[in-house]
């Protein structure tokens, strides 16, 4: 209710009442976390940051900590602390189309050598579904790659 009346301060005393009452719960921890990366407050963001580095080593909440710290990271315009999250969660079991995406763009920015062999992978795996082909030919437009896209098709 916090949140929806933009109550920011009662809404992080919730968030934070709730994750207190709930330490076990990966769920509460995780939005106090994402709640914490987004706030203006260097040290609430801070705290936000080291909740999620511990969020991490919980494997039930492992990618969606990942996530959170790489949106962090690119928050913070640190690509290179992004790149070393992103290289985590493409690790896991668990990691997503939409991860492999976001750990190329970022790899791609960086003009990381993992970029090609990322692309690669991405390109192999979508080669089986006309929709996830048309998501990562979306995705290679928008990150300026038509190229690619081209000579994938």
């Amino acid at each position: 209710v916090a949140v929806a009346q933009d109550d920011l301060s009662a809404a992080h005393v919730h968030f934070h009442a709730a994750a207190r009452l709930a330490p076990q719960d990966p769920l509460l921890q995780l939005a106090l976390a994402d709640f914490e990366l987004r706030s203006s407050d260097a040290r609430i963001c801070a705290n936000g940051r080291r909740l999620a580095t511990q969020m991490k080593a919980n494997p039930p909440a492992r990618d969606e900590a990942l996530r959170l710290l790489i949106k962090d990271a690119l928050r913070q315009k640190s690509p290179a602390h992004a790149a070393i999250f992103a290289k985590e969660l493409v690790a896991l079991p668990d990691a997503i189309l939409d991860d492999r995406l976001t750990a190329a763009a970022i790899f791609h920015s960086l003009k990381d050598p993992e970029f090609v062999p990322a692309l690669t992978s991405l390109e192999a795996e979508c080669s089986g579904s006309a929709e996830q082909a048309s998501h990562l030919v979306d995705w290679m437009n928008n990150q300026s790659l038509a190229l690619f896209a081209i000579a994938w098709g």
